[in-house]
């Protein structure tokens, strides 16, 4: 499956909530809501996002859903973004990732009708915002990706269950640019029922 990208501004504004910081690492309150399976109407569709960094609520594609908005509506929806927006001291960007044709999960080729939906939302600083200091709550999983095209080759995702994660380095590139603990990006994707469902892929525990 091959991803296609439409790249725009960020115009979510950022919380004003400030981080709790122990045992060397910066710690969200203690109240975080985690919701299994389908999250109401008047829920936020990603409630573990970290304080200082709750894009989602009043951003500008906040009302796009992953595997289920068209690339069509999604230019209605966005057709009014202005070209780039700073927050917190921070120059943000956003692009649109949609699903393209092609793929199979366990020999079965994607159902037909997520083509040319909305796969996620990427959020990416512009500048170095370090989470050097962040420590994830429970509700986020830990692991690796690798990119041979990516200017350090590999960083961690920390990923919740409905769909949020964050992309951090946790190694530093050989020019210096980047240093372990610099944020890559927040991805904004489908929960992982809602993708279990509509891709009829079956995700693994890990």
């Amino acid at each position: 499956m091959e991803v296609s990208r439409a790249r725009r501004s960020l115009a979510g504004a950022l919380g004003g909530l400030k981080m709790m910081r122990q045992a060397g690492c910066a710690v969200a309150p203690a109240l975080w809501v985690m919701v299994i399976g389908v999250v109401l109407a008047d829920s936020p569709r990603y409630p573990n996002e970290l304080p200082a960094y709750e894009f989602h609520a009043q951003a500008e594609w906040g009302a796009l859903q992953p595997l289920i908005t068209t690339q069509a509506e999604a230019d209605v929806l966005l057709r009014d973004s202005k070209p780039g927006f700073f927050k917190n001291g921070h120059h943000w960007i956003y692009t649109v990732h949609y699903w393209g044709a092609g793929g199979s999960c366990a020999g079965r080729p994607y159902p037909a009708s997520l083509i040319g939906t909305v796969a996620y939302i990427e959020v990416e600083p512009k500048g170095r915002v370090s989470f050097s200091n962040v420590c994830f709550p429970p509700q986020f999983r830990k692991h690796e990706l690798m990119g041979a095209h990516d200017r350090v080759g590999s960083w961690l995702v920390y990923e919740d269950e409905l769909g949020l994660a964050y992309h951090v380095y946790d190694k530093s590139s050989d020019d210096g640019t980047v240093q372990p603990g610099d944020l890559k990006a927040i991805v904004y994707g489908p929960s992982r029922q809602v993708y279990q469902d509509l891709t009829h892929c079956v995700v693994a525990d890990g």
